[in-house]
């Protein structure tokens, strides 16, 4: 008996290192499992951090998007809003906003800052734990001159052509010939309707433009058939597109005025603002003081009356004219010299012989025609980016790491 005791004493004495072991090991396990589930969960609140705050980065985006979209973005601050000036022009602004213990702060740059089309936009998203994420995006309505020269109906071109030259007004406002870039200009005439010409006037301006976009075409033959009787040449000179353009006026900003003069302007300098017209003529000698634009919505004809000269050697986009479609007879343009933005798709630009115009800018009209030695245009490229439609979408959205300019 007292035997069997022993033994029995030996065996637990026995068993306790071994429960001590077992007891270490799965402690050890506990806490390489904790450890885990720990560093897990910490990755997981990171992650998730990093999504929270790259969502109210979103927010900033969406938000400058509705101010520059509906126009919203006064020269004055307010609240949180701080704009940047140039002149009396919103260049740039900033704009912050906090919900709860998160925040976004925006910076909105036009670019460049002198057209109104592009935007580039920078909003910093911050979560309640700190993290910060960046997101960029630019901001862009579609350029009314998506062509140098486009036409709602025909395009006729015939005689000897200079033109068409292409040049940078923001580097180059006199347009003077040592700034011409070299052709084939990097842009395109289009129209609704057809190209028609002599065959020797398709073939300088097959030579001059890098392309001709054929609105309403379904078929890349039809296109090719559109201009000129398939003389302009086989893709990707000839550009088919589907649906015909239509005509896409922007709005008429708040806190329009009324037409200066009464919408006859005459050898005078036209204050910068935003002027709603019916009928508007100009003659002689017209500038734009200061450093602002000049924008004139016509609900009638546009005339340049003969030997007027409108803007010379300043930047086209400084004059800018935007007129519908109810227009009588859409106006005249004859023996005139005009440095402008046209947006004037009731003017028929109807000229012969000597009395054509020379046109600095870009051009929708509704046709060209005429006969002798015409078309002395020259088109600004910069005028792509200098107006849109005024229907803003964001593009090239993007995530990038904060404090950086662009990735």
């Amino acid at each position: 008996m007292l035997n069997r005791l022993l033994r029995t004493d030996r065996d637990e004495r026995g068993s306790i290192p071994i429960a001590i072991i077992v007891i270490f090991v799965l402690t050890i396990a506990l806490g390489s499992m904790m450890l885990s589930i720990n560093g897990s969960l910490e990755l997981t609140r990171t992650d998730q951090n990093r999504t929270n705050a790259f969502q109210f980065a979103n927010a900033g985006i969406d938000q400058a998007l509705y101010r520059i979209d509906s126009a919203t973005v006064p020269t004055t601050a307010s609240g949180s809003y701080v704009p940047a000036l140039s002149g009396s022009r919103v260049v740039s602004f900033t704009d912050a906003i906090s919900v709860g213990s998160s925040t976004f702060s925006i910076v909105a740059t036009k670019t460049p800052a002198t057209q109104d089309r592009v935007w580039q936009v920078r909003s910093t998203g911050t979560d309640p734990s700190g993290r910060q994420r960046l997101a960029i995006a630019t901001v862009a309505a579609t350029s009314l001159f998506e062509e140098g020269f486009f036409t709602f109906h025909q395009f006729y071109l015939t005689g000897n052509q200079d033109t068409p030259v292409a040049y940078h007004s923001a580097t180059c406002p006199t347009a003077s010939p040592s700034c011409e870039l070299a052709k084939p200009v990097p842009g395109a005439l289009g129209t609704n309707s057809t190209f028609e010409g002599s065959a020797a006037t398709t073939a300088a301006f097959v030579n001059d433009w890098t392309s001709f976009r054929m609105y309403g075409r379904a078929t890349q033959a039809a296109a090719d058939t559109a201009c000129d009787s398939g003389r302009c040449g086989t893709t990707p000179k000839v550009v088919a597109i589907t649906d015909q353009k239509a005509i896409d006026t922007p709005a008429i900003p708040a806190g329009v005025q009324g037409c200066p003069y009464g919408g006859n302007i005459s050898n005078t300098a036209i204050a910068p603002g935003d002027y709603s017209c019916g009928n508007l003529t100009f003659t002689g000698m017209i500038t734009v003081s200061g450093t602002g634009n000049a924008r004139f919505w016509v609900n009638g004809d546009i005339v340049f009356a003969s030997g007027s000269v409108v803007n010379r050697n300043q930047p086209p986009s400084r004059v800018q004219l935007f007129q519908t479609q109810q227009a009588a007879t859409g106006g005249n343009l004859c023996d005139a010299e005009v440095w402008a933005l046209l947006y004037t798709p009731s003017l028929a630009i109807d000229c012969n012989g000597s009395h054509q115009p020379k046109i600095y800018g870009a051009v929708v009209a509704d046709y060209h025609s005429g006969t002798g030695n015409h078309f002395d245009f020259h088109w600004d490229v910069d005028s792509i980016d200098a107006v849109g439609n005024g229907k803003y979408v964001v593009r090239n959205w993007r995530e990038c790491p904060p404090g950086t300019t662009d990735c």
